[in-house]
């Protein structure tokens, strides 16, 4: 397993087939309890790839928010900011949009985030900036890095050919 940190404040990067059997004990060196964590998604993205996820865990999450085509927007980040409330940290399942709501919420709320990469195509899983349509108008806004990348190349080869 490639398990890149170059510094306290850079991601742990997780990238092999199988990452995503780690998630439990990644989540918990994060956070006390899972009790404590939003896990945030798309209905595509878990149709296409939450076989990948471990079944037991999902159950163990009682607070998810699987959104229905979503758009980075300042309306979806602020219903992800509501759902976040209480926790102490997001873990997001999947590329742009779900990992820009993830970050910039997380910013929002002085918390960490995990992102789950879904597509390899994408290459805003390490930016600290989001994309976000306020009042229509996309911004490029201040966000920050996650606490951990996880690249499962498992996830990655289910993805859709045309983000590979």
């Amino acid at each position: 397993m490639l398990n890149l940190k170059k510094n306290k404040d850079f991601p742990d990067i997780f990238l092999k087939k199988g990452a995503i059997n780690g998630l439990e004990s990644i989540i918990l060196g994060q956070c006390d309890a899972l009790n404590e964590v939003l896990f945030v998604s798309d209905e595509k993205i878990i149709k296409n790839s939450g076989k990948f996820l471990p079944k037991i865990l999902l159950k163990k999450i009682e607070n998810k928010l699987i959104l229905k085509n979503p758009y980075a927007s300042d309306e979806l980040r602020d219903l992800l900011k509501e759902h976040a409330k209480n926790t102490r940290i997001i873990v997001g399942f999947g590329s742009g949009t779900i990992n820009d709501l993830c970050k910039i919420s997380a910013k929002e709320l002085g918390i960490n985030y995990i992102i789950i990469a879904s597509a390899a195509s994408m290459n805003g899983y390490l930016s600290k900036n989001a994309s976000i349509s306020i009042l229509g108008h996309k911004k490029t806004l201040p966000a920050i890095l996650p606490k951990v990348v996880i690249c499962d190349l498992e996830i990655f080869k289910s993805a859709p050919r045309r983000l590979t």
